[in-house]
């Protein structure tokens, strides 16, 4: 299920902005940025972000297909 899940993700990206919200590391590498949530001991959130960065070669798809056929 998750393999078709990536592949449709795939196909929704192309002309589409997702925001998606998991835990699934296969679902997170294949997003062009991270988002989260933190709160220290004081109780005090953060907002953290990350991009990420891929091979020049490597394409979002491309990486949901490779996740996909894993």
């Amino acid at each position: 299920n998750l393999g078709r899940l990536l592949e449709i993700l795939a196909e929704l990206r192309r002309d589409s902005q997702l925001l998606i919200i998991t835990h699934q590391k296969r679902t997170m590498e294949i997003a062009d940025a991270l988002y989260g949530v933190s709160m220290r001991g004081d109780g005090v959130t953060q907002v953290i972000s990350q991009r990420i960065s891929r091979d020049e070669h490597t394409t979002p798809e491309q990486a949901a297909d490779e996740l996909a056929n894993a």
